[in-house]
């Protein structure tokens, strides 16, 4: 396949660089000549003013304002010290402390943050483990023999990068400490009562204002997270989790981020311009990343191999595919049962009205019969051998399409179980990752015409979908199957199990977690893939492990509750 290289090379991208070094060079020259007129102006204005001042009398110093009063209150269990400042009501809270909220700032080391007047009283905070967390106070209290729900957030501090958790996010850092943001993962509010779950919004609503307010005291602290890929990767060995965590496009701009730290010119034109908006790239025209990569410290070294390793490993574990010549005889193991088979596909046709024959150890089959496969002006050089969808013994055969007027798609076929070649869907543009074609949906990762990882390919091309319920026939249906408008099961609306079934306490598959008729359970996430996560009405919450059985019958599990 002729892959479309993009015209941007690293010639045009000096040829941007010139433009901009000129214009900034315009601006610094107008800026010194600005200034030097302005050092003029200032001096007249000087001596001026120390003749008027000479020729007046001195006036009288003025006294020093007062310090603001500190007013010494009440105490409440947990507070270590209660004090009025400036009229705000403050309190410093002590370690492992439950507190209702009733002032305006609060003080947990090295945490400062303002408390909204709507929290007031409604609000516990908690002082474990050296965490500040807020809660809900209804939904904490609801269940008397399991209290705990109403998570709203918490602000804490690791002395490691966290390796990218559910829920996280990093607000600040210093060299040795990194401090996180954590929001709920699950649904963390009593959602069977109607006014809680609206307070509970309310209350949710006000964590960008506060965090507007929060002070970190410790030295040296930074909150420029959002100016780095990866923040301190040039001065301390980032870990090898952190960085697995990362998805593949991230992996390779933070080693491009090593590189433009020193000022080098970024061979990716994306990841050029990705830095130049940023205020500390300050790149060099002389300079390429060839050459600065002989300045890096010791620390710069590591993370280059850390990120170069991860970069191999994710790449090896894609799913991408093999490019097969089209003209050739490839022989392939499309089913486990049937063993290793040739396949060839010959294209016929002319612009617009194509046609194929796809050939497996003997047995032809035109694309054109199969409902939904349109041919109009395919890659006539490679298709390619896959493995998109663990449901579906053995791997799958893709032929990519250009279309007409940038309509890019990519066709996918797969043996059934009697190893009889089906049509099983189409993804938008090329899913694969040597193609950087761009058809309105955005360039290689930064859209969705390129889908790095299994999921994203089972989401954009429906081969493996969702339960859903179906309002007509009111049961949880396959897609294909209904005729009346449907509403998807994940998320949001309880659901009651038609028969007990085994469940897990993880997605891992470990532990035990029993799902029990005529149960009502709130389906909070899934991935599309492998497991489904559930919470019942006590709160407790486990996961279905999704198998073969369960996506050809999902009515035989579950029916939409009355709510």
């Amino acid at each position: 396949m002729k892959k479309i290289k993009n015209t941007n090379n690293r010639m045009g991208i000096k040829a941007i660089a010139l433009i901009i070094a000129a214009a900034l060079s315009l601006t610094a020259c107008s800026s010194e000549n600005a200034a030097e007129i302005t050092r003029k102006e200032n001096t007249t204005d000087v001596t001026t003013s120390e003749q008027s001042t000479s020729e007046q009398t001195a006036a009288p110093e003025e006294s020093p304002e007062p310090e603001a009063e500190e007013i010494k209150l009440e105490t409440p269990d947990g507070v270590k010290e209660a004090k009025v400042v400036d009229g705000k009501t403050v309190w410093e809270v002590k370690d492992g402390s439950h507190v209702l909220v009733n002032c305006d700032k609060i003080i947990f080391m090295p945490f400062e943050v303002e408390i909204p007047a709507e929290w007031k009283e409604l609000v516990y905070v908690d002082t474990n483990n050296g965490n500040l967390t807020f809660s809900q106070k209804s939904s904490y209290d609801y269940y008397e023999d399991m209290p705990g729900l109403g998570f709203i957030f918490s602000f804490c501090n690791w002395d490691f990068l966290s390796p990218g958790y559910a829920g996280e996010r990093l607000i600040a850092y210093t060299l040795k400490d990194y401090y996180y943001i954590n929001y709920p993962t699950d649904v963390p509010f009593v959602y069977e009562d109607e006014a809680i779950t609206q307070e509970y919004s309310k209350l949710a609503s006000f964590d960008k204002a506060m965090l507007d307010t929060l002070v970190i005291h410790v030295d040296d602290i930074k909150y420029d997270v959002y100016a780095h890929v990866i923040v301190n990767s040039d001065k301390v060995v980032i870990d090898d989790e952190y960085i697995s965590n990362m998805e593949l496009c991230d992996m390779k701009r933070a080693r491009n981020e090593l590189y433009a730290r020193h000022g080098a010119m970024i061979d990716d034109y994306h990841d050029f311009c990705y830095f130049r908006s940023l205020g500390w790239y300050h790149f060099d025209l002389d300079k390429d990343m060839n050459s600065v990569e002989a300045e890096f410290n010791e620390e710069e070294k590591e993370n280059l191999n850390r990120l170069n390793d991860a970069i191999a490993q994710k790449t090896s574990q894609l799913f991408l595919p093999k490019k097969t010549d089209m003209r050739a005889l490839t022989k392939v193991m499309f089913h486990e049962e049937i063993g290793d088979e040739y396949v060839t596909i010959s294209i016929t046709g002319s612009e617009g009205n194509y046609d194929g024959v796809i050939n497996v150890d003997g047995a032809e089959y035109a694309i054109s019969d199969f409902k939904g496969a349109v041919l109009e002006n395919p890659d006539t050089e490679y298709y390619y051998i896959t493995d998109i969808n663990p449901y579906i013994p053995g791997q799958e055969i893709a032929i990519y399409n250009r279309g007409k007027d940038g309509n890019d798609y990519t066709l996918f076929f797969a043996e059934d179980d009697a190893a009889i070649l089906r049509f099983i869907g189409t993804v938008n543009g090329c899913p694969f990752e040597d193609e950087f074609d761009y058809n309105g949906m955005g360039f290689d990762y930064m859209g969705n015409v390129v889908a790095n990882e299994k999921l994203a390919i089972f989401n954009e091309a429906e081969i493996y979908r969702p339960m859903r319920y179906d309002v007509t026939e009111h049961k949880i249906c396959d897609s294909t199957d209904y005729d009346g408008y449907v509403y998807t099961i994940v998320p949001g609306f309880p659901r009651v199990a038609i028969q007990d079934f085994k469940g897990y306490l993880n997605p891992d598959g470990s532990g035990e977690y029993e799902i029990k008729k005529e149960t009502t359970y709130f389906f909070l996430e899934t991935d599309n893939k492998t497991y489904i996560k559930l919470r019942d009405a006590n709160g407790k919450t486990g996961y279905i492990k999704v198998t073969p059985e369960m996506t050809k019958e999902p009515y035989n599990y579950f029916f939409e509750a009355d709510i």
